[in-house]
């Protein structure tokens, strides 16, 4: 299996602040304004599936997972990698054993089976996708049931012959091998995601 290479997508600072700025091209040295972004859109409910409903004070429990989640199972973020363009980093320490760095499989997730031509056929941009993001064999690609419509933080992993995360289960998760420090960037052997059986 060939490892995976990736465009540098992200061209932006890593810090979280919702802010635009303005910066001047004339005079690098003039003060930058900096300004709130304009607040998103409220999310409507619809009949659409892909389409959550808007927050509500009926759903305290589902908000107060919400919030258990954030506090307790965020472990990684994106950010530029040195290694090869986007990789998933530690915001905080992740014990080894850790199994919930990414999300977990529900039954909606479904991965096709396309042949190589059939994937040679697609316009470039998404052959680039499935390229690059999509594990294959010798004779095909296998490629999320919804496209590219959604994407785990998981598909940003680089490669490393010296691995500090593992897959289980043919990639349902990914196990910390060892501690790994936060600001640390995680890495899986290609050749190890899924299981010869």
């Amino acid at each position: 299996m060939r490892e995976r290479g990736r465009a540098n997508w992200y061209g932006g600072d890593t810090g979280t602040a919702a802010v635009s700025k303005a910066v001047r091209v004339d005079n690098p040295s003039a003060p930058v304004l900096i300004r709130p972004m304009a607040p998103r859109p409220a999310i409507r409910s619809t009949d659409s599936p892909n389409v959550h409903a808007p927050v509500t004070p009926h759903n305290d429990a589902r908000r107060d997972a919400l919030l258990a989640v954030l506090r307790d199972e965020s472990w990684v973020m994106l950010k530029p990698s040195a290694v090869e363009g986007v990789g998933v980093f530690a915001v905080r320490d992740i014990p080894k054993g850790c199994r919930s760095m990414f999300s977990k499989p529900d039954a909606p997730e479904a991965w096709v089976s396309v042949p190589r031509d059939a994937i040679a056929a697609l316009p470039p941009h998404a052959r680039f996708l499935v390229e690059n993001y999509c594990l294959y064999d010798e004779t095909h690609y296998f490629v999320p049931a919804d496209g590219f419509t959604k994407m785990d933080v998981a598909c940003f992993l680089n490669h490393a012959d010296t691995p500090n995360v593992i897959s289980i289960d043919d990639g349902d998760y990914f196990e910390a091998v060892r501690d790994i420090a936060a600001g640390e960037e995680l890495f899986i052997d290609y050749g190890e995601i899924v299981s010869g059986d």
